[in-house]
């Protein structure tokens, strides 16, 4: 009986959420035409529909770059696996596993190729452990090459400033 007055109390709010919800949409339905005729003469609207479809822009364009910068790093990782020995299916998911944890910051393909390195110096190849490194190395520096230049071509800026405001940020 005691958690009952709180069960009405919450059922109360939640119906008058849903008739105010319900009075709000009846009343701008009503009075839709004359907010978009107002919306499309209002220089702050017109403003924040254009930063809208710039952010969109932006959003298109990071995702593209980040779709063609996981599929170069997996294939650079895909060969390298494959020339230091690995098995074809083994690269293949070590290559597309080291490409979509380099779109994550912080982490990126060393979650992958540190531990595989470690793996391969603790087991005595010595050149696969190079090779694994080397591997780290080429695909850090593809990404810090091919960032800037993607989304800054894209979106009409200097790839040095976007190469700034990728280590900035």
């Amino acid at each position: 009986m005691n958690e009952s007055i709180g069960y009405v109390q919450k059922a109360i709010r939640i119906f008058i959420f849903f008739i105010i919800s319900w009075i709000s949409m009846v009343l701008l339905s009503k009075d839709f035409s004359q907010l978009k005729k107002w919306g499309n003469h209002n220089q702050y609207v017109i403003y924040a529909k254009n930063e809208v479809r710039q952010l969109g822009l932006f959003i298109k364009t990071f995702a593209f770059a980040q779709f063609v910068i996981i599929l170069g790093i997996s294939a650079i990782c895909f060969v390298g696996f494959v020339i230091c020995g690995f098995p074809l299916a083994r690269a293949l998911l070590f290559g597309l596993l080291t490409g979509i944890l380099d779109a994550l910051p912080f982490l990126g393909t060393g979650l992958v190729l540190i531990p595989v390195a470690i793996w391969q110096l603790l087991i005595g190849n010595y050149s696969q452990t190079i090779l694994v490194l080397l591997l780290f190395l080429l695909s850090v520096v593809f990404r810090e090459l091919l960032e800037p230049r993607l989304i800054g071509d894209k979106m009409g800026l200097w790839p040095v400033a976007m190469l700034m405001s990728v280590y900035v940020g």
